[in-house]
């Protein structure tokens, strides 16, 4: 017995069709950009958004660019959900859903005006997600633009061939209720910085006239252009080229395709020629990582791809990762092109190519971090020396005989009698008494010792040892805290010149030795200073 089967066309529905393609999971900058990747592929010389709110609180964005334009035919192509594929395999558009997802995903109404030439005729065209709720059916609004839209369109594009992409009825960008004028004018320029901040970075080899990679274009933001965004801070002579690499992946079905790293290290804080240049370097933790490039334009990053863990003295390092389209099926690239899957063989090969390079890194980090607390703990202890001063005088102290700086020994007389200490004998050039002093480091690892400065009884403090990394420096603007501590130390270390004698100096120095040991363990597990 044999069965038979009818062929049904089956369309989706197409009111929750248009809403589930709205959660793709964008951000406001992610969407715009998406915009401008169409741009780009029209041959766009220079691109002009508007993010506007109007005195009820109702948000516009408006996106004109003076590339090739659309006849009425590729317009209505261009706003069919799932557009024909372009010819051009470079183009920075994959999916041809990009134009619709992304402006959906915030704006409930989507409107395209086009032309190709200044005397062409003027097509608009609208996806409005209200009308598609109410008919459930993929209907929109196609016309010649009214007096109003050319108005529109002509305030920027004077006379010249283009498109116009327009958002109304935004009701997704900022969640929740409208606020008060000043919220909600506060709302709209952060988010505004926010834009700024990320096509400064997404399309910064576009934007940098320097960089021959990419097409030069123009981007303005309401009215001022946006600048280029190096994250390799290229304009350092004290940034690193640490390394270069060129993989080549096979298997491909347009053919093989090279994948090129370079990783950089940027340069120390105080390495950097201004403040102006390290503040606009945004050296911090959360940019560490690889930027990935796609046909030239950021479209991921920055993180490790989970090939590394963030650490704080990993933020010196910056990897650029480059590709073209060949390898979005290597990738896995995703409709808004900012996933990024590796495959088993390439995490393998990009990990032994991060590795050594990393540790270079963490390397000059940690040195940095060093002269850092050097200098914040000097002034930290300023203070603890300050307040011992006053007190100084109270507290009973062994009577300094004699001392040499050469030998590092000294004479004291206590309460047991005179005796003979092999002991670091320095001088202060401070005007002020000094009685605690930081070191890079003290033999066998102690994390203190008594010392004679400028004749003063003092307490040497190892700033190398765990205990002053993971508890001293956390706390070292927090005055009262490091004073609380210093004062502690200096207590051991008078304590211990008024009670020691002939017999009892080894034990003296094998309890500090136990106890900088116990100190060592018991701070093993806690966090590292961020």
């Amino acid at each position: 017995m044999s069965s038979t089967s009818d062929k049904i066309k089956l369309p989706p529905h197409a009111s929750r069709t248009a809403e589930g393609l709205r959660d793709t999971g964008y951000q406001l900058p992610t969407a715009i950009s998406d915009i401008i990747d169409n741009s780009i592929e029209a041959e766009a010389e220079e691109i002009s958004i508007f993010f506007e709110q109007d005195f009820r609180g109702g948000l516009t964005l408006e996106i004109f660019d003076d590339g090739k334009g659309m006849s009425k035919e590729e317009l209505l192509s261009a706003m069919r959900y799932g557009a024909e594929r372009k010819d051009k395999k470079g183009n920075l558009g994959k999916f041809g859903l990009g134009l619709k997802t992304a402006s959906t995903a915030f704006a409930d109404k989507l409107t395209v005006i086009s032309r190709k030439k200044s005397k062409d005729q003027l097509y608009t065209a609208s996806w409005d997600l209200d009308h598609i709720r109410k008919v459930n059916d993929w209907e929109m609004t196609f016309r010649k633009s009214n007096d109003s839209e050319i108005k529109d369109f002509e305030k920027v594009l004077k006379g010249k061939g283009g498109t116009l992409v327009k958002w109304d009825k935004c009701h997704r960008i900022f969640s929740g209720e409208l606020q008060d004028g000043l919220k909600d004018k506060k709302r709209l320029v952060n988010q505004t910085k926010k834009i700024q901040s990320h096509l400064s970075a997404t399309f910064q080899r576009f934007l940098d006239a320097k960089d021959k990679r990419a097409r030069n274009i123009i981007i303005n933001l309401n009215g001022e252009a946006i600048p280029p965004w190096d994250p390799f801070v290229l304009r350092e002579d004290k940034t690193q080229k640490a390394g270069r690499r060129k993989i080549k992946v096979e298997g491909l079905q347009g053919g093989p395709a090279e994948l090129e790293l370079t990783f950089y290290i940027l340069p120390r804080e105080e390495e950097f020629s201004s403040v102006e240049s390290y503040q606009e370097a945004q050296v911090k933790p959360a940019n560490q990582g690889i930027y990935v490039y796609r046909e030239n334009r950021l479209i991921h990053g920055p993180d490790w791809l989970g090939l590394l863990s963030r650490d704080t003295h990993y933020q010196l390092c910056r990897v650029e990762m480059s590709f073209d389209h060949r390898l979005d099926e290597a990738f896995q690239v995703d409709i808004k092109k900012s996933q990024i899957i590796l495959n088993q063989a390439l995490d393998a090969e990009i990990q032994e190519f991060l590795r050594p390079r990393v540790r270079e890194g963490n390397a000059l980090s940690r040195q940095g971090e060093r002269s850092g607390i050097k200098k914040t703990s000097e002034e930290a202890h300023k203070v603890s020396n300050k307040n011992i001063e006053t007190k100084a005088k109270e507290v009973t102290q062994p009577e300094i005989i004699e001392s040499s700086q050469t030998k590092n020994t000294a004479t004291i007389e206590n309460a047991k009698g005179k005796v003979h200490l092999k002991i670091s004998v320095t001088a202060s050039n401070d005007k002020n008494a000094v009685y605690v002093k930081p070191a890079d480091s003290i033999v066998d690892g102690l994390l203190w010792r008594p010392t004679i400065i400028s004749e003063n009884i003092g307490v040497e403090i190892n700033r190398n040892h765990p205990y002053y990394q993971k508890v001293y420096v956390p706390n070292l603007s927090k005055g009262v805290t490091i004073q609380g501590m210093d004062s502690l130390l200096w207590g051991l270390s008078v304590s211990e010149l008024n009670c020691v004698e002939e017999s009892t100096k080894r034990i003296f120095e094998d309890l500090r030795y136990d106890v900088s040991k116990k100190l060592r363990i018991l701070t093993e597990n806690l966090p590292d200073p961020s």
